[in-house]
């Protein structure tokens, strides 16, 4: 198991207390879901605040906190105050896992419509062809011919890299997924390594949380800009949708 250290290699803590050599066994954002060993991140969300939560996560066996604003433990428990949790959710995700998103192909399928039918078709042509795939989407994330219920298109960037992470280590070769706006704001994806993107059209919906059409726009975009023109990497654009230009300019590789 890798330390604290290493779990937070590439954040920029601005208060650290405690002692950061010693091991973690997991990840959680959910007092409810921490096991004894694990490092509890404190993510102030929309209806509740996972700093309030930190006597519960103590009390369940976690060694460290990940927080944005001063909390009250015990002396033996670490803790990390960073400007922003849940942009550093998905760092020590993907430090604690390995980074596992670089040793697959992964491919993101985003858009308003057809997200869904657009996954299950890649991957089933994928699996004609004789490679494992792994499919998070709407309905279920897949791997191995277990299907396992999520509660959001795209999950949180900690379960993404979970995921990723059992795939490797069972030999898969491709990620198929579906790539929310909402995912996209929040940084969910932030550190998965993406090798194809398609986008398959922009309406006008989920505007309860983006408010404008421009703002959705702009979340979708955040896909396209993460193709860094590596060799390999390719964005598939629906060249009949008014918004394909965009989405063109975007993309720094072959489209």
């Amino acid at each position: 198991m890798p330390s604290l250290q290493e779990v937070l290699r590439g954040l920029q803590p601005f208060e650290t207390r405690g002692d950061v050599l010693r091991e973690i066994t997991g990840i959680q954002y959910d007092s409810r879901q921490v096991a004894p060993g694990n490092l509890f991140v404190c993510i102030p969300g929309l209806k509740t605040d996972g700093h309030n939560f930190v006597p519960q996560a103590v009390a369940a066996g976690a060694v460290a906190l990940l927080v944005e604003r001063d909390v009250a433990t015990d002396q033996g428990v670490a803790v990390v105050k960073v400007a922003d949790t849940r942009k550093a959710l998905p760092v020590v995700a993907s430090n604690f896992y390995g980074a596992p998103s670089r040793d697959l192909r992964v491919i993101g399928v985003t858009g308003t419509n057809g997200k869904t039918t657009t996954t299950h078709l890649v991957a089933a042509i994928l699996e004609e062809a004789g490679f494992p795939v792994g499919l998070i989407g709407t309905l279920y994330a897949r791997w191995g011919g277990v299907q396992e219920a999520i509660a959001n298109t795209t999950p949180e960037s900690v379960d993404l890299e979970r995921f990723f992470h059992k795939v490797r280590r069972e030999g898969g070769k491709y990620v198929v997924m579906e790539v929310s706006s909402h995912a996209l704001d929040l940084g969910r994806v932030d550190q998965i390594d993406f090798d194809v993107a398609l986008f398959t059209n922009l309406t006008q919906d989920h505007l309860d949380y983006h408010h404008t059409l421009e703002d959705y726009l702009r979340a979708k975009l955040v896909l396209f800009r993460m193709l860094d023109g590596s060799r390999g990497k390719l964005a598939v654009i629906n060249a009949d949708d008014p918004h394909s230009s965009d989405f063109s300019r975007a993309a720094r590789c072959r489209t």
